[in-house]
């Protein structure tokens, strides 16, 4: 009996909402952009918790660390404990 190695079926797009920022695809030492609230991004407890909320729902387990320049709050993955 032979098998053979298919490729991945395709991502199917998630019902609802996206989400707003990429965390799913932030390997470690990766990082992005959100701006801050003064151009009408959010606080960054805002920032966290929604990386907190995202990660519990989809079970990943690391942490971010989130810095304040003059482009905005630039949130870097750091590790997974």
């Amino acid at each position: 009996m032979s098998t053979e190695k298919l490729p991945p079926p395709p991502r199917r797009p998630s019902p609802g909402r996206p989400p707003l920022y990429p965390w799913r695809d932030v390997a470690v030492g990766e990082s992005f952009t959100v701006p801050l609230p003064e151009a009408g991004g959010p606080a960054l407890i805002s920032v966290r918790n929604m990386a907190c909320q995202y990660f519990r729902r989809y079970g990943l387990k690391f942490r971010v660390s989130c810095t304040a320049n003059r482009n905005g709050w630039v949130v870097t993955r750091i590790a997974a404990p």
